[in-house]
């Protein structure tokens, strides 16, 4: 792709809306609009570049997309689990993510070290700060706070599909492009301009990679309000991969960087 049109029309829209300190979360891989860690670090580099030319303060982290951050996919689905981690019930990598990119912008607005910056954020979900200022927000907008500790006040889905493991094993991969794909084709996202949006379309994955499955033990649950989804489901199987170990971790928070400096984890 053109990286430095995709970096301008990315920023244009970032600088339109007025903030000093920006921080940028490009994701890599299987699910991320930029496939390599070469390509990611190329757009972050020019937009960082932009950035600092039009007098902001910005820096970009580098994010593995290979297998999706959280367990939920999908609208209300995605809002449940933002909720959870900030409960502090969530770890791994949306929990790593979410700290991280907090720190970070705590770190270039107040120029407090990133270290402190990362146990400040971190403090926050612990102290149960961070769930209050979403309250605020939700309230500030006119929305129902009570969501927060009633997530039946969200539609619910009117089918909800159990998907059972068809082998033993470890979980050695869990495509995250294909998960969108299929949390779209539930009803999560637009298929065409005009479709609809399910809020309550998705999918929960009870495991994820690295994972010890049996066999027929539960792995995910599809929701959503379409009676024809065979085919979906039969798609959804070829999600996932299995291996007979235990597959490496992969780092989720890759590189950072600066105007200075490009710098690996």
């Amino acid at each position: 792709g053109n990286i430095p049109l995709i970096a301008t029309s990315i920023m244009s829209k970032k600088l339109a809306a007025g903030a000093k300190n920006i921080v940028l979360d490009v994701k890599t891989g299987d699910g991320a609009f930029m496939g390599t860690v070469k390509a990611a670090e190329e757009l972050a580099e020019k937009m960082v570049e932009i950035g600092t030319n039009n007098g902001r303060n910005v820096s970009a982290l580098i994010t593995d997309m290979n297998h999706p951050l959280g367990y939920n996919v999908g609208n209300s689905l995605e809002v449940i689990e933002a909720i959870e981690v900030l409960k502090g019930n969530v770890s791994g990598p949306l929990y790593e993510v979410s700290v991280y990119l907090a720190g970070e912008l705590i770190h270039l607005a107040t120029g407090t070290e990133r270290k402190l910056s990362y146990e400040k954020a971190e403090k926050s979900i612990s102290d149960g700060s961070a769930l209050l200022k979403l309250k605020e927000m939700i309230k500030n907008q006119g929305g129902d706070t009570d969501v927060i500790d009633d997530y039946s006040l969200f539609k619910q889905a009117k089918h909800k599909i159990e998907i059972r493991s068809f082998k033993q094993g470890f979980i050695s991969d869990i495509k995250a492009k294909s998960v969108g794909d299929i949390s779209m084709l539930l009803g999560a996202g637009r298929v065409t301009k005009t479709s609809d949006i399910d809020m309550s379309a998705g999918i929960v994955l009870t495991k994820s990679v690295g994972d010890q499955v049996f066999l027929n033990e539960l792995i995910a649950t599809l929701y959503t309000d379409k009676e024809e989804i065979e085919e979906i489901e039969e798609k959804f199987m070829k999600v996932f991969s299995f291996s007979d170990q235990k597959p490496e971790k992969h780092k989720t928070v890759i590189a950072r960087i600066t105007k200075d400096e490009t710098k690996y984890f």
